[in-house]
């Protein structure tokens, strides 16, 4: 049995601060952060509602405060409808900007955003084709060419794998044709995946 799943039979399935069990959704809270040395320990775990756990505070003195000063669950049932109903509308938008091929996440390198548009900005897209081309024909590592270029490895990978440069989008993890202007020639991006795949086992 999973920590989540003991924590929640543990605290009866119903959230610490609200008294909530229906028509909520669930949360496994660390008292103590993870980022702040919290262990991953049931101990560490406290059963909260999604608006409990997203206004909870950090710091175990302040928490303990918030968790002991308890309030109805009911007068947070109309809050949980409009979240859900605002979480309905912008998934549902962000479906149809997908279907017109319009961009859903943040430019990636290589362009910029104007008039809610991806539009080529030259001086970034060179640094792109400059990854691209060091990668596939130079003899550096991912970890060497992040360094040339300034970003992480994690950073050089997603890069060297983001399909909108093909002209694509994603959403929800279906690809779709874009609106924006191609970046990349698909050879040279379909011998770079290739190249991951054998050499890094990393997939697009």
């Amino acid at each position: 049995m999973n920590l989540r799943k003991k924590t929640f039979e543990r605290d009866d399935f119903t959230c610490q601060k609200c008294s909530t069990s229906q028509n909520a959704k669930l949360e496994a809270h660390h008292i103590n952060l993870r980022s702040m040395g919290g262990k991953n320990e049931l101990n560490n775990l406290i059963t909260l509602c999604s608006i409990c756990h997203y206004l909870a505070p950090n710091g175990k003195e302040s928490f303990a405060t918030y968790i002991a000063e308890k309030i109805d669950g009911n007068i947070l049932n109309s809050f949980r409808k409009y979240k859900n109903s605002i979480a309905e509308r912008t998934t549902f938008g962000m479906e149809r900007k997908f279907q017109e091929g319009e961009a859903i996440t943040k430019p990636p390198l290589g362009y910029i955003m104007i008039n809610k548009k991806l539009i080529i900005e030259e001086q970034n897209a060179a640094r792109v084709r400059s990854m691209y081309a060091l990668f596939l024909e130079g003899d550096l590592s991912l970890t060497k060419l992040a360094k040339i270029h300034s970003v992480s490895v994690n950073g050089l990978k997603k890069i060297l794998s983001n399909r909108a440069y093909l002209g694509e989008v994603k959403f929800a993890g279906k690809g779709s044709k874009g609106t924006h202007k191609v970046l990349l020639d698909s050879e040279l991006f379909e011998q770079v995946q290739q190249k991951l795949r054998t050499e890094y086992s990393i997939k697009d």
